[in-house]
Order: structure tokens, then sequence, then C-alpha cells
């Protein structure tokens, strides 16, 4: 029972300086602050700047802050500071076909997000890869190399692991493509698979391997795909790995894309879950989207409804809402949420 309100501003006018603030509460409305000393509301504040410097240099900056008021903090070295998170990602492009990434990130031991659930706290990460695309883009190949630093702050205690990841990838239009990574959870690795119950966290990586072909009928894209996923969390009982396969299928054109994923166990002996959405632009102005999924092992939640839509009230203006249903697999309890959200871009 979490209320949350958030209000942004940003600038993209400019390719090599776009700029945005973002304030968040969240509200715990079950919390009665007169009965008890336990805070009800916390804030966000973040600040991100994100540009190309030149057609060979491009980067992104965040620092955010969690904190009980809304305030800043004093300084970053001091016990606030471990409130605060930090990210810088930059992309180095010295010829056509080969990029080379640097990243680090760092999240403090106090630092709070409700609306990211693998969030790894306490913890440095520093991160170099390079990518190469090769046969005019028909093969891409990624690599990373982190070190990182789980409990920092603590430097008599600091744990120290250095990891590979990988990316591997084909990009033909009349033939089927695979790709190959390994990667820790992200929001880009989570969009790439249905996680409605797969029970990610922060200490997750996940091992996908995509076999999917797509085809262009006059205006409407066909794409399907057959995906075996490996998520392994490294500090769960014997490093528990969970397996299984998904197949998707997706059809889209300029005003609707419909979408249908099944979920089975490594041997498809069993259905793990099943998941469909449709999104719909139904005039101009008005868009909706739904998305049904259902569960059919012994997980918390059983089914899971998300409902949104999109109405442009002015040139400027867009109005958005939301609503979310949770149904809970022991009482067939419902939970709900919701949203309503304003953009204005001027």
């Amino acid at each position: 029972n979490k209320k949350v309100t958030s209000f942004s501003i940003g600038n993209t006018h400019f390719d090599f300086f776009q700029v945005s603030a973002r304030v968040t509460q969240f509200k715990d409305e079950t919390i009665n602050t007169e009965l008890t000393e336990n805070k009800a509301s916390y804030y966000i504040m973040s600040l991100n700047a994100e540009g190309n410097i030149s057609d060979f240099v491009s980067y992104a900056i965040e620092v955010n802050q969690s904190n009980d008021k809304l305030k800043p903090v004093n300084g970053i070295k001091d016990q606030e500071g471990r409130n605060m998170s930090y990210f810088f990602k930059s992309y180095f492009t010295p010829i056509s076909f080969l990029d080379i990434k640097l990243q680090f990130d760092q999240v403090g031991s106090n630092y709070q997000s409700d609306g990211v659930y693998f969030l790894n706290r306490n913890s440095q990460a520093y991160t170099a890869g390079i990518k190469l695309r090769l046969f005019k883009n028909k093969l891409h190949i990624k690599n990373d190399f982190s070190v990182i630093h789980r409990n920092f702050e603590q430097k008599s205690l600091t744990n120290k692991t250095q990891k590979q990841f990988y990316d591997i990838g084909t990009h033909f239009k009349r033939i089927p493509n695979i790709q190959i990574s390994y990667a820790p959870i992200s929001v880009e690795i989570a969009n790439k698979l249905d996680t409605s119950f797969s029970g990610l966290d922060a200490n997750t990586n996940v091992l996908i391997a995509r076999l999917f072909y797509f085809k262009k009928v006059k205006k409407t894209f066909i794409t399907t795909a057959l995906v075996y996923n490996e998520i392994e969390n490294e500090l769960a009982g014997n490093f528990s790995t969970q397996k299984g396969i998904q197949h998707f299928i997706s059809i889209s054109n300029e005003k609707s894309n419909f979408s249908f994923t099944s979920s089975y166990d490594k041997t498809f002996a069993s259905v793990r879950f099943i998941s469909t959405g449709l999104s719909q632009k139904i005039t101009d102005k008005l868009s909706a989207s739904i998305h049904l999924a259902k569960n059919f092992n012994d997980h918390f939640y059983s089914e899971i409804i998300r409902a949104q839509f999109s109405y442009q009230l002015f040139k400027q203006f867009n109005l958005g809402a939301g609503a979310i249903f949770l149904v809970e697999n022991q009482n067939k309890t419902v939970n709900s949420g919701g949203s309503v959200s304003l953009k204005i871009k001027y």
C-alpha cells in the first residue's frame, strides 16, 4: 500500500547535453506515524545528463539520493553519503565497427528505491567492454569485464569479485537469427524476457540463448522467438539456478501490437506461466494497452493484470493512467495499484 508521487523536468533540445531532474516520493499509507516511530515516506532526488559530444563519444551520468526529507546531503563523505547512488557510462567509437565502453556505478548501503527490484546496495562496480559490429552489422560480438566490490563502505569486509559478460548475435533479414548473452540483471536484460514470475533480484545473472525470426508483410511485422534462459543467484544456497524455455510471438503494425509468451521448464514437461499483451492506438490522440499473465507454479502471485492508457489533451500535454491487479495464489486476495501522469512538452 504505497503511494508514489513523482515530478520531473528535463531539456532534450541539445543533442550534446540533455539534462533532467526528478523528485519522487514513496509513501507507505499503512504506517501511522502517531503510533510508531517508523518513517511513513521518503524521497528520491535524481539528476541525469546524457548526450553525444561528437559522432565518436557519448555519455550518460546519473546521481540519486534517497532521504526522509526533501533536502540534499551535506557532503558525500558524511554518513548521509551512504544514501547516494551514482552511475556513469561512456561509449567511444574510434572506428565505425568498434565501440569501447567505460562504466562505473555505486550504491550506498542506506540508499533505497522501491522502483528498482534489482538494487545491489553497498556495492561498487567498474566495467570496461568492447563491442564489434562485423559484416555490415550482420554480426555483433560484445564482451564486458567487471570488477565488483561488495561491502565497499567497510574496507576490511570488502568482497571483490571479477565477472566477465558477453553478448553474441546475428542480424540477417531472411533467415533465422541467434543471440547468446550472459549479463547481470538490468532493465535492458529484463525486457528480453517475460520476467513476470522469475524471482529476479540484485544478485541475479541471466544467460539467454535466443533463436528468432522476423518478417515484414506489407506494413505488418511478425516476430517469433524460442528462448532458453538460466537465471542464477550468486548468493542463494548452493548457487541456485533456475532454468527454463520460453516461446514468444509478436504481431505489430502502425496502430497495434499483440504479443504472446509461454514459459516452460527446461524439458517442456510443464508450463510455468503464460502471458499476453495488446497495445492499440485507438485514435490519433488516444492509445491503450493491457497485459495478462497466469502462473501455474506455486508462486506468491497466480495472476497479474496491467492496463494503461494515454491521451493527448493538447499539442504539448499528454495525460496517462494505469492500473495493476495482483492475485495471490494462496487465498486469491487481490492486491491493486494505480497511477496517473501528466507530461508537458514545450
